[in-house]
């Protein structure tokens, strides 16, 4: 049985203006628009979870993207005043699968960590680069 246990990871970071809080505040409702949940807050961490492990396993590759298991790990960082860095790491569900065929469940990842790094950019938008 392979081990998919953090067999995929992607990260993203940008900065954005505003303060922290109505930041974070933004961005957990992007997550909830795209069926995630807030699984642990703590400090400018945010862990987000997204999918359905159960689903996944029982459809494995032909499960829609939408329902592929990935946790984000999001840190907002002040900057300055009115600006944060957001940093966000997506991992993979760390659990093990029956089948798993590596180069099209790296495809679904990358598919569905896009889909969600793009609606957080939506949420907190990049400060314009000069």
């Amino acid at each position: 049985m392979p081990d998919s246990s953090g067999s995929h990871q992607t990260s993203g970071s940008w900065s954005t203006r505003g303060e922290p809080a109505v930041i974070a505040a933004a961005l957990k409702e992007a997550a909830r628009a795209f069926g995630g949940k807030v699984s642990a807050e703590r400090n400018n961490l945010i862990d987000m979870t997204f999918g359905s492990p159960a689903g996944y396993r029982l459809l494995g590759t032909l499960a829609p993207v939408r329902t592929r298991p990935v946790t984000l790990r999001v840190s907002i960082d002040a900057a300055s005043t009115d600006v944060a860095m957001v940093t966000v790491t997506a991992l993979n569900d760390p659990s093990r699968y029956d089948v798993e065929v590596s180069s099209l469940s790296s495809r679904q990842f990358a598919r569905a960590c896009s889909r969600l790094l793009n609606g957080l950019r939506e949420a907190a938008p990049p400060m314009n680069r000069v």
